[in-house]
């Protein structure tokens, strides 16, 4: 881990335990902790604070200039939840080898992103998709262009 992913780590780590510890009112960690120590925790806080809300504000910008036609049930979302950072900012990216992008963690993958069967076209998510390397590069293959279907039914 770099420094810097190390300090928004590490801010993320000590706001969220101060939140629930606020919330189930368990110890008051605040009154516990030495002031020098206070101020440091509170400008690694501040960072990921920051940092988060620019990466918010940048998943709300793509948002917007790719609205989502209400008329198509069928149509990819625009923007969805992380998996890898748990934040509601992996967005549409032509960049991307997967067509999305976290503009929080710049995570590319997940199991919940859209995706497509490369030789049947059948729409689904990439974690219902096996990955095959092919002669073209990879392959995203469904349960049944993959041989699962025939290779279960057989053996029933």
């Amino acid at each position: 881990m770099d420094v810097p992913t190390a300090r928004i780590a590490i801010g993320r780590l000590f706001r969220s335990v101060l939140e629930f510890l606020d919330y189930y009112g368990v110890v008051d960690v605040e009154k516990r902790i030495p002031e020098e120590t206070k101020a440091i925790f509170s400008v690694l806080s501040d960072e990921y604070q920051f940092k988060l809300h620019d990466a918010l504000k940048m998943a709300d910008d793509v948002e917007k200039a790719n609205p989502i036609d209400p008329m198509d049930p069928e149509e990819d979302p625009v923007r969805m939840d992380c998996e890898e950072c748990g934040n509601h900012t992996m967005v549409v990216n032509k960049e991307s080898r997967t067509g999305y992008r976290c503009t929080f963690c710049e995570n590319e993958y997940g199991d919940e992103l859209p995706a497509s069967c490369t030789i049947c076209g059948a729409h689904m998510t990439s974690g219902d998709l096996e990955n095959w390397s092919g002669e073209h590069g990879m392959e995203y293959r469904c349960y049944y262009c993959s041989g699962r279907y025939a290779a279960d039914r057989d053996r029933d």
